[in-house]
């Protein structure tokens, strides 16, 4: 403690506790956050480095001391340590380890972050993401050889640290375990070239969602006019088609874009609005090879069909096409217009 000069405690003691932990990953801190915090994960390799260290595992007593400070009751199960010490303020986490696959199989991953977003990589290869805060995030299956793994997790929470929640399991499973059950402590990590990889073809995606694969899901996307946060474009493509999440704007006409960063035989569009059952929106889809010439193949400017959660569906003939443009001309309920989810399809 602090003494004056007549030997008078100023103030109170602080005492902190320190116990051993086991290190399973090493983390990079990223920052700073801009105001308002990010609205999907951002590119880490853009960010500046404010830190680096190592996190132990979410074992009983740390997930004693984490919900004590942040007044919460995180369950264990699936937990992962995400606060270096002492760090509160918003920030980008970047969580590298190993983790070794037991046998060979389809594995599911499902990832949770009440007040974060977060992606995990093994190696090079997406295997799992939570692309908005407060959702259980997407579950993903994808088959996995036996071996150890190098994997990234990249974490960005908006509000309050240590929300995230990771478990993993294998087809012949009934439950979820914990991630960390699968983690290896840094003690024993396998030198590189022991470690296995994902071939660049392997696919995780949700199984609900296989019948179809949206080009568009994740790609980069731009808008001609003002958006009203956080709706912001890139929920359009988040694989959400419902009210919950999608592109706002307050004014009309303006329209949407999606880059899919590769050229496909496109020859159907699913397009969902906001729906209450009443209204009705006017718009137009065009698409591109090159993003200067377009050609138009949805015409809908005289829509009066009300929206609903079924979207609208449109068939036509196979065009070759990188860029997909959404012009929404109107909307019978007021001046915004709002687009929920734009599913773009070339089968």
């Amino acid at each position: 403690g602090l003494f004056d000069e007549n030997d008078r405690l100023i103030g109170s003691y602080s005492q902190e506790a320190f116990y051993k932990i086991e290190p399973a990953y090493k983390y990079r801190v990223f920052g700073p956050v801009p105001r308002g915090g990010w609205s999907k994960i951002p590119e880490f390799s853009t960010l500046k480095e404010i830190r680096t260290g190592v996190l132990g595992y979410a074992d009983k007593e740390r997930m004693y001391h984490l919900n004590r400070v942040v007044f919460a009751k995180n369950p264990s199960h699936g937990h992962i340590d995400t606060q270096p010490y002492r760090q509160f303020n918003p920030f980008a986490l970047e969580l590298t380890g190993q983790i070794e696959i037991p046998k060979a199989g389809e594995y599911t991953f499902k990832i949770r972050s009440p007040f974060g977003m977060a992606k995990i990589y093994f190696g090079d290869k997406c295997v799992g993401k939570c692309n908005k805060p407060g959702r259980q995030g997407e579950i993903t299956t994808g088959h996995l050889e036996a071996g150890v793994y190098p994997f990234r997790i990249e974490y960005f929470y908006s509000m309050i640290m240590n929300q995230l929640n990771i478990q993993m399991k294998t087809a012949d499973d009934d439950t979820f375990e914990s991630f960390e059950e699968f983690v290896v402590p840094i003690s024993k990590w396998k030198h590189e070239r022991q470690l296995a990889s994902i071939p660049q073809d392997a696919v995780f995606a949700d199984p609900a969602r296989q019948k179809y694969l949206n080009l568009a899901t994740d790609k980069p996307v731009k808008v001609s006019g003002e958006t009203q946060p956080p709706n912001y474009p890139e929920n359009a493509v988040d694989a959400d088609v419902s009210n919950r999440s999608g592109w706002h704007c307050g004014s009309s006409p303006q329209w949407l874009e999606v880059d899919l960063e590769e050229h496909y035989s496109i020859n159907r569009i699913r397009l969902y609005t906001y729906y209450d059952g009443r209204r009705h929106y006017r718009y137009f889809i065009e698409v591109s090879a090159d993003g200067k010439n377009y050609a138009e193949v949805v015409d809908q400017r005289k829509n009066t069909t009300p929206s609903t959660e079924k979207g609208f569906e449109h068939s036509f003939k196979a065009v070759n096409a990188r860029y997909v443009r959404v012009t929404m001309v109107s909307n019978s309920a007021n001046p915004g217009v709002h687009i929920n989810e734009l599913i773009v399809l070339d089968d």
